[in-house]
This record gives C-alpha cells, sequence and structure tokens, in this order.
C-alpha cells in the first residue's frame, strides 16, 4: 500500500522521543463483523499512541500465542525502549506475562487502570443494597422508552422543568451491558428529572395510559413503577449511590486517557479511598458501619489488585508530591506503621519496593548506577542539588507535565531523571487500543465485511496513524472516526502538507479535579453532565461502549491473586498478577 510507506517515514519521526522516554506497549481483544478473534497492538508514547498492527489467530487465543506476538512487537521497538506492557485483564494475559517476564526483565506489566476502576464500579452495583434499587431504575427507564406513550409523555413533563427551556427535555440514559460506570450516569439523570417523573405518574394523562393498555401484565409493570417513583426512600437511595460512586466516577474519567499520567494514579486512588471511608451509606449507624466497610474493602481490594510498582515509583518521582517521601518516612518512623496504611491507598513499605523494583528494571540491574539513584533520590526528596526556588514552584502548578518537568530541570539527578522520565512519561490505561477498535468497526463493518485482514489492517493503520501525524502541527487536528468525518484525499504526505484541515468535534480531555471532590456534596449530577459520560462514547439516547469486543474478561479476573504481591511485575490491565520476583533483589 503505497500510502502507508510514505506515512511510516512520518510516524517513526514523531516517535523519536521514544529514545528519551521509553513507551508503552498496549494490546486489547476483540472480535470483528465475521467473528475473528483480532489482537491489536498500538505503542504509546507522550507524543501519541501509534497503531502497529492487528493480528488474529485460527485457533482460540492461548498464552503462547500470545507471548509470541508480544516477543516479536518488542523486539521490533527495541526491547530497552518498552518501559511498561498494559492489557485488560483477561487471565490469559498472566499466562503471557509468565512467559515472558525472563527474557524481558526491565519491562513492567500494568493492568489498565481504567479497566479496574470499571471493575470497582462493578462489584459496588452488585451489592445488595445497591443491587435492588438499580435493577428498580433499569425497569423504569426500559419500560418508558419501550413505549410510545409513556415516552411521549416523560418529554412533555421533563420539558416543562423549570430548569429546562421547552423542547431541550433531557433523555432517560440506558445503561451498557459492560460499562458498568453507565449505571451511574443511569441513575444520576433519573435523579435530575426526579420532579418530572412524579408529575408524570399523578397525572390524569399517565393514568388512562395506563388503563388503555391491552396486556395486564403492562398496566401491573406501570402500576408497580408509579409506586417506585412516588416512593422519596427509593429516590434517597438513588441519591447516596450517586453520590457514593462520584468520586469514583471521577477517577474512571482520569485514568480512561492515553495521557501519561502515571505519576497521578497513586495519589488519585488514595483521595477517593479517603472519600468513600468519610460518605454516608445510611442514616442507621449499623447500616452506615457495615455498608461503608463492604464499600471500602471492594475498593482496597481492587486497588492492591491492580496497582503496580509503576504507581508507587511514579508517585514518589512526580516533582508534584517531592515532598511526600519525607513526610511519609517521618510518619513511618515516629509510628511504626511500615506494612500499614498511613494515608489512603499509600503505605511507605509500597513505595519503597516499588523504587526498588523500577530502579533495577530501568537501570539495566547495574548495582552501581542502582547505588546512584538512591543517592540522588535522597537529595531530590530534599530539595538539594536544584536551588532555585521557582523550579519548586513549577512543579505545583496544574498543567504541569511531569516527565517534562524533569526533563528541563532534573539536570542536577542524572541517573534518577531517566528513571523518572520514563515512568512518567507513561499511561496508566489501553485505552487508545479500546478507541482504535471504533476505527477497525468503522473501516471494516457489515457493508464491507469481504475486506481481507491485511486489507482491513492496512486502512486502520493509515486512517490511526495520519491523525498521529496530524498532532505533530495542530494538537486539535484530530478527526473523531463517526459519521461523515474521514480523513481528507488530499493531503499529501510527500510534502510538508498542512494537517490542519477539518475541526474536530472531540471534547477537551479535561482531567476532573480530584481535590474539588467532597463526599456526598450536593446530588452529585455535576459529574454526570453529557459531556463527562465517558469521554464522547455515548450518546444521549443508549450509552453502549462496548464497540463489540471481548469482554470475557470482565468475569475472568474475580479470582486472581488480591494482595499487594500482584503487583511485582507491573500488574495494570491483564491478568498479571506475579507474585514472584524478578531478580532484582527483593
Amino acid at each position: 500500500m503505497q500510502v502507508k510507506g510514505k506515512l511510516v517515514r512520518r510516524v517513526d519521526e514523531r516517535m523519536n522521543i521514544i529514545k528519551a522516554t521509553g513507551c508503552t506497549l498496549e494490546s486489547d481483544g476483540w472480535s470483528n463483523t465475521k467473528r475473528q478473534p483480532l489482537i491489536n497492538f498500538l505503542l504509546s508514547t507522550p507524543n501519541g499512541s501509534k497503531f502497529l498492527r492487528t493480528v488474529t489467530s485460527d485457533a482460540k487465543k492461548n498464552a503462547r500465542f500470545l507471548a509470541d506476538e508480544f516477543a516479536k512487537v518488542i523486539r521490533e521497538v527495541g526491547p530497552e525502549r518498552v518501559v511498561s506492557i498494559i492489557t485488560d485483564s483477561a487471565s490469559v494475559n498472566k499466562s503471557a506475562w509468565d512467559h515472558l517476564k525472563q527474557d524481558f526483565n526491565n519491562v513492567t506489566w500494568v493492568r489498565c487502570s481504567a479497566h479496574a476502576v470499571n471493575l470497582i464500579l462493578r462489584d459496588m452495583g452488585e451489592l445488595k443494597w445497591i443491587e435492588g434499587r438499580v435493577q428498580e431504575a433499569r425497569q423504569l427507564v426500559t419500560f418508558i422508552r419501550n413505549h410510545h406513550g409513556s415516552l411521549a409523555l416523560y418529554r412533555r413533563f421533563v420539558s416543562s422543568l423549570p430548569q429546562l427551556s421547552p423542547g431541550h427535555g433531557k433523555e432517560l440514559l440506558m445503561p451498557a451491558h459492560t460499562r458498568f460506570g453507565t449505571n451511574v450516569l443511569m441513575c444520576g439523570r433519573l435523579v435530575e428529572v426526579k420532579e418530572a417523573l412524579q408529575n408524570m405518574v399523578r397525572d390524569p394523562d399517565w393514568s388512562k395510559w395506563v388503563s388503555d393498555r391491552s396486556k395486564p401484565a403492562d398496566r401491573d409493570k406501570a402500576f408497580d413503577l408509579s409506586i417506585i417513583v412516588r416512593d422519596d426512600g427509593c429516590w434517597k437511595d438513588v441519591q447516596r449511590f450517586v453520590d457514593i460512586c462520584t468520586p469514583v466516577m471521577s477517577l474512571l474519567r482520569m485514568v480512561d486517557t492515553s495521557k501519561p499520567i502515571m505519576g497521578e494514579v497513586y495519589p488519585a486512588f488514595s483521595k477517593v479511598a479517603k472519600l468513600l471511608e468519610t460518605a454516608v451509606y445510611s442514616d442507621s449507624a449499623l447500616e452506615q458501619v457495615v455498608r461503608r466497610n463492604e464499600v471500602v474493602k471492594i475498593f482496597s481490594d481492587r486497588w492492591n489488585w491492580c496497582h503496580s510498582p509503576m504507581h508507587a515509583c511514579g508517585y514518589i518521582l512526580n516533582p508534584k508530591y517531592h515532598s511526600v517521601w519525607g513526610e511519609l518516612a517521618g510518619e513511618a518512623r515516629r509510628e511504626d506503621r511500615v506494612g500499614k496504611t498511613p494515608r489512603g491507598c499509600t503505605t511507605f513499605h509500597e513505595l519503597t519496593t516499588g523504587r526498588k523494583k523500577m530502579f533495577y528494571r530501568l537501570l539495566g540491574h547495574d548495582k552501581a548506577r542502582v547505588l546512584k539513584a538512591y543517592k540522588e533520590f535522597g537529595d531530590y526528596s530534599k530539595m538539594r542539588g536544584c536551588i532555585d526556588p521557582v523550579v519548586w514552584d513549577l512543579a505545583a502548578e496544574k498543567d504541569m507535565v511531569p516527565w517534562e518537568w524533569w526533563e528541563q530541570h532534573g539536570a542536577a539527578w542524572p541517573t534518577l531523571r531517566i528513571v523518572a522520565m520514563r515512568v512518567l512519561a507513561q499511561p496508566s490505561s489501553a485505552s487508545s487500543c479500546e478507541r482504535n477498535w471504533s476505527t477497525y468497526e468503522f473501516i471494516h463493518n457489515r457493508r464491507r465485511n469481504r475486506l481481507t485482514m491485511e486489507r482491513a489492517d492496512d486502512l486502520v493503520f493509515v486512517f490511526s496513524n495520519l491523525r498521529l501525524v496530524a498532532t505533530a502541527v495542530d494538537p486539535d487536528a484530530c478527526h473523531r472516526v463517526a459519521g461523515a468525518e474521514v480523513i481528507r484525499d488530499s493531503w499529501d504526505l510527500k510534502e510538508d502538507a498542512d494537517f490542519r484541515e477539518g475541526e474536530s468535534d472531540m471534547e477537551p480531555d479535561d482531567d476532573p479535579d480530584l481535590d474539588d471532590l467532597e463526599p456526598n456534596s450536593g446530588s452529585g449530577n455535576e459529574a454526570l453532565s453529557e459531556s463527562e459520560a465517558g469521554e464522547g462514547d455515548e450518546t444521549e439516547d443508549e450509552l453502549d461502549g462496548s464497540n463489540g469486543r471481548d469482554d470475557e474478561d470482565d468475569d475472568e479476573d474475580a479470582d486472581e491473586d488480591e494482595n499487594g504481591d500482584d503487583g511485582d511485575d507491573g500488574d495494570g490491565a491483564g491478568d498479571f498478577a506475579s507474585s514472584s520476583d524478578d531478580g532484582d533483589g527483593d
């Protein structure tokens, strides 16, 4: 494919940054319209994500097949340039990593943080005191949406709400089967339109419509749902469910990105854990304790299952938190809290273990370089070597990029800077892989299902990587894979073409500030607006973000080890919970 060859050179120029920052290899599984099992591979850097290729297996994908494919990609990129691997939590990925880790002891396996938070929401939704209310909310939404008469009545009443202009009522949202955060969005929307729903079921037109139903089952269902809508206790439970899940949803939006946020994940989880501990779960003191313990246990267990040495090392090397190390060390010495939880999800023992592992892995297991990095870390944590106070003021800026801070101001700690830049420049989720399936589905769909695998792979390569090259000129020149927006044929890769043609309809990827969150503040619905409903993947009518990908892995992680040791080898998005050490002297 001629255009592919021309594009490769431009993409490689964009990827030159990996010499300094390294890169992350991301992978995810899916099935196309022909039900062929596919696995995509993308290379994520601070400059964007490069699509490498899609592979398929005639037989069921197994650990050996995945390990061989990962090994091929790592050797193509260069083992010394690959810092981490991120996949989802299918158990086959853990087995694949067991085959790989001996050959690539400098690479860390990280479980996808977005997938982990999604599973937290799933586990919370399965609690008995939450599951019943969510089921009632789903039945209410389904019933109203499935009947033209009830939907017309709902739209009439919701458009009459004082805060809404006529004709701009808010539609009820249907949750997706595998995106458990959409249950929160559904309930949040119900809370927003509570007044309209209650006015509707009290109106004579509703009673007349129900009595005109020909099926007794429909009449009975409408009567039961009318009771639920009038029940203030039900609304109180739904409101609390939304309030409790609001910080978790904000965490999901923060980690569900391809941006380099490895230094922010640890403190973000710690912040949310603290909010969950102080949230209000019930008016009864006994129920408050029981429910709080259930939710906190779910959150902490999933975090222990998800966290990796990279998360810990990224936290202490993030210049925004340069003083945290001294504070935790002093607290551990004073109160002998090593191994306990002095601050949310963070323990001093986890930080020291994560630091040690990443020092050895990223410095080639060279003890002399590791010792030098330890000495430089002592100077860095005590702000020695860089005496300009402005530099440390820059570290506290909200829009400061941690790895760029080290690139510009880390010359006083040269060995430590190598580790810091390679850790902090990595993403924490396989979001690029998830979104790449939307591109694949756009190209290889039911109307174009006769494309060969090779042809479809070439088209996806060009489509995805043209967007990557476009951002080199204009960061906003990203074309959404939807509707009529396609890459323009007029783009000439032979010349330094202007890649600014067209405007992007993608919303800015603004990460929510967890510092602004308070437990049970207001209704929590401000975090559930349409503009934030999961990076714009869901529509107003139906929040279906599955995109046809393989989601059997959501159910395959329940039996995984849930102790802190499974972070040894950088478990993240895949079931890579390895409790064995990697030979770095741990």
